[in-house]
Order: C-alpha cells, then sequence, then structure tokens
C-alpha cells in the first residue's frame, strides 16, 4: 500500500499546482461556460420556486413576504438566525452549483491520466454525470453545511440562548471542527462519483478511504481550505488582521486584491485541489484493489512454505 506521508501528499499538491496553471487556458474556458450554464439553471431553478410560491403561497404578497424574509436574513448575516434561514433557501440553489464543481473533478481526472484535458470536457461531465453529481453535492451539503445553519438557528431560536466570550468560542470551534471532519470524509464523493459509483456507493468509499488514509485524505482537503482562508482574510478581517498578505499589507488598502485572488481561487485553486484529489482518489483506489490480490498471493506463498 502506498504510505500517506508527507512525501505523498506533497506529490499530490505539486501536482495538482503543475497540471492546474499547465491547462490554465482550457480550465478557464471550461471555467467560464460552465458558469454560464450555472447561471442559466440556477435562473430556471428560481423561476420554478417562485412559480411554487406564487400557486400554494398567496401568489405576489407570498413571494413578496418569502423575499422580505431572505432579505432580512442576509441583513443580519451571519447572525444565528440568519444562518439556518439562508442555509434552508440554498439547498435548491447549491444544486448546479455542486455540479459544475463535480464536472470540474471529471477534467482533473483526465488531466491526471493524460495530463491534459478540453474545455469541451466539463460539458460532457456535466451532461453524463448530472443526476449523480447532484445527488452527491445535495447529500455533502445536508450533511457538512445544513447542520451548522440549523444548529444555530436551535440554539438562538429554540433554546433563546446567546453565546458569547467563552461559549461563543467553543460553538464556533465545533462548528469548524464539524466542518473539517465531514467535509474530509466526504472530500471524495465526487472522484467517486466521476468513477463510476452511484451516490450511495460513492458516500460509502468515500467515508470509508477517509477512515482508513486519514493522513493523506484531510491533509489535502485542510490544505486547500486552510490557504483559501489565509488568501480572503483580509476580506474577512481586514489587512491589518491578516498581515501576512503582502499584497494588502503593501499597498495599505485592498486595491485590487478581492479580483486577484477571486480569479486565483477560481482558476488556479480550486482546479489544483480536484486534481490533487483526484490524483489520490486514483492511487489510492489502485492500491486498495491490489490488496485482496497482494494478501492472497502471500496466503498461497505461506501455504507453500515459500514465506516464513
Amino acid at each position: 500500500m502506498q504510505e500517506s506521508d508527507l512525501g505523498t501528499f506533497g506529490d499530490d499538491v505539486r501536482v495538482g499546482f503543475k497540471f492546474a496553471v499547465k491547462n490554465v487556458l482550457s480550465l478557464f474556458l471550461a471555467m467560464i461556460g460552465v458558469l454560464i450554464v450555472t447561471v442559466f439553471v440556477l435562473v430556471i431553478i428560481l423561476l420554478g420556486i417562485l412559480t411554487v410560491i406564487m400557486t400554494f403561497g398567496g401568489g405576489f404578497p407570498g413571494v413578496i413576504r418569502a423575499i422580505m424574509v431572505v432579505a432580512e436574513a442576509i441583513e443580519t448575516f451571519p447572525s444565528p438566525a440568519s444562518l439556518g434561514i439562508i442555509a434552508m433557501v440554498l439547498i435548491p440553489l447549491v444544486l448546479p452549483l455542486f455540479v459544475a464543481i463535480g464536472a470540474l473533478y471529471g477534467m482533473a481526472r483526465e488531466i491526471v491520466e493524460s495530463e491534459g484535458t478540453s474545455a469541451e470536457g466539463v460539458f460532457t461531465w456535466y451532461e453524463r454525470k448530472f443526476v449523480s453529481l447532484a445527488g452527491a453535492g445535495i447529500l455533502i451539503f445536508l450533511i457538512s453545511i445544513l447542520p451548522l445553519g440549523l444548529g444555530y438557528l436551535y440554539i438562538s431560536e429554540v433554546l433563546g440562548w446567546h453565546l458569547v466570550g467563552t461559549d461563543e468560542a467553543l460553538a464556533i470551534a465545533a462548528a469548524v471542527g464539524w466542518f473539517l471532519l465531514t467535509g474530509g470524509l466526504l472530500s471524495m464523493m465526487f472522484p467517486a462519483i466521476i468513477d463510476g459509483h452511484s451516490v450511495k456507493d460513492a458516500f460509502v468509499k468515500s467515508v470509508g478511504m477517509g477512515a482508513r488514509h486519514a493522513s493523506r485524505v484531510f491533509s489535502l482537503w485542510i490544505f486547500y481550505l486552510g490557504l483559501a482562508v489565509v488568501l480572503f482574510a483580509p476580506l474577512i478581517w481586514g489587512p491589518i488582521y491578516a498581515p501576512w498578505t503582502v499584497v494588502a499589507l503593501a499597498t495599505g488598502s485592498l486595491g485590487f486584491y478581492p479580483v486577484l485572488v477571486s480569479l486565483f481561487l477560481l482558476f488556479i485553486l480550486i482546479p489544483a485541489m480536484a486534481i490533487s484529489q483526484s490524483r489520490a482518489y486514483l492511487l489510492l483506489s489502485s492500491d486498495e484493489d491490489e490488496e485482496p490480490l497482494v494478501q492472497e498471493t502471500r496466503n498461497d506463498l505461506e501455504r507453500w512454505g515459500a514465506v516464513n
């Protein structure tokens, strides 16, 4: 079995960034195209939601009430109540986004296997795996993200607790821990879907792989997530509280930093993560597939007295 040490982690990351940069033009065109398709699907879903509200929620007054509730939640974000409301509203809207991300893993697989891909490839995966990728994305959302919003909603609205100080810090730590744990365990679902597994089988395989190869799987998940947080730190806390970002510190203001870091995230970091995780998935799957044969061969040798 291939060891899940720092060396293999470094190889995964190196290959991820190397091929993300090498195929940046194809990835750029693919991401632009899939973003357009995603927006189109989002509009269709939004129109469908509005139609349902108008039909069963009292017409335009019902639509206005729903919009006001969502608008109030956005204005009070990140209050506990707003997190729950926004999370529940996002469930149907995140579907095409997850499909787009999953289709990117299809391109990542092509890059890992052949060191190249085409911009058209993402649309092939988008079409072929739409239902499976959507199912995987919704499952990830329901397990990793939705419980956080519902948990805060329950604590604040049902129990009436207002967390401050140490209690707030512990709640935030618990939420971050939950997201890191569940996100890591489910981080191989998209590569498994691309590999031809059903949503159920991809879930089982991803969780099993995360448990058996925790250092390899979680190191990639935490590295890329942490890098994204570090890059966006000036936008979250301001350049004064994020002195490690040289651009923001040198200019004394954010300037073009949000644009630069967003482009880097969209066209380099996310594709690199998909490539790294796809590579790790393929290698780990190959090792696991070989294990039964290796053990069977060893048992035969022991039976024949060839192994002491």
